[in-house]
């Protein structure tokens, strides 16, 4: 497999994070699916990272994983560029997903570092490298100590972005220092944002852009406050930033993914339940306290 230019440059902007649709009987829902992505084609998204925290990536089967990135593909249409999330537990379930990716025509592909057994940084390194050799397309490392348990620091992060094939960061940390440190090293980098709640901080320490979970919900005010905030209207942005985060305090009164999939569905776009062990809808929403 041929690798491509390991700086090659990725389409970058306001993207966003695609739940999974789950029909009643809890198998995937791709007429919802595909409702939702045309909706925020419409309405300026930019791009899509398909199967990752917010689409419930581990809870999925790998078929089913597949599937949800041939759906949004095919409805997207070469409109914008697509992120497939391979992230997995083993090298080989990740490299099988990621040829898939590549196969069927996405953008690149993504990856969290291996998760619950403590793996050491060069076991983690190599994990990474075994991706890109098999797959061709530049690689986005996810960072999102949060859910891996893994914070790289600086000096961490800097090793897994100097692989052969590593073209990007998806920085979802509130360490906003390791982002700007990242940028200054890194100029030829993608940087995604991948807290929707620091998205003005982020692009103004050196962020592209953002994947973030509330786009599918309120991608007009993440576009617009990206234009205010490169337009030289600090005070705009930082209001719709306000905005954003006054919703994103809400949904977080509960369970935050079934919470957003509740919040969808009042908008317009329903794409079910979100998979057990998650609590359902019913027993979540009332815990949102939403004034």
């Amino acid at each position: 497999m041929v690798i491509h230019e390991k700086k090659r440059r990725i389409p970058a902007g306001v993207f966003a994070a695609l739940p999974t649709a789950f029909n009643a009987n809890d198998t995937i829902d791709t007429v919802a699916l595909s409702h939702i992505v045309k909706s925020l084609l419409k309405r300026g998204v930019e791009g899509f990272y398909v199967g990752g925290s917010t689409g419930e990536c581990f809870l999925l089967r790998d078929d089913e994983r597949k599937e949800i990135l041939e759906t949004v593909l095919a409805v997207v249409d070469g409109k914008a560029p697509v992120i497939a999330h391979v992230g997995a537990l083993s090298t080989s379930a990740a490299i099988s997903l990621a040829k898939h990716a590549t196969k069927i025509g996405a953008t690149a592909i993504s990856a969290t570092p291996p998760l619950y057994f403590n793996y050491d940084l060069e076991e983690i390194q190599g994990y990474y490298t075994d991706i890109a050799e098999a797959s061709g397309l530049p690689i986005i490392i996810y960072n999102i100590p949060a859910f891996s348990g893994r914070k790289f620091g600086v000096e961490g992060l800097e090793k897994l972005l100097n692989i052969s094939g590593v073209a990007g960061l998806k920085h979802t940390s509130m360490n906003l220092y390791e982002l700007e440190r990242i940028r200054k090293k890194f100029p030829e980098t993608v940087i995604f944002s991948g807290y929707d709640e620091v998205f003005v901080a982020a692009l103004s320490l050196g962020a592209d852009g953002m994947i973030g979970s509330t786009v599918n919900l309120m991608p007009e005010l993440f576009l617009d406050m990206r234009s205010a905030l490169f337009s030289g209207d600090i005070t705009k942005a930082q209001k719709l930033q306000n905005i954003a985060n006054s919703v994103i305090e809400c949904l977080s009164g509960g369970s935050f993914f079934p919470a957003l999939k509740y919040a969808l569905a009042l908008s317009g776009l329903p794409c079910g339940e979100c998979r057990k062990p998650f609590l359902p809808i019913s027993d979540i929403k009332k815990n949102i306290d939403c004034k």
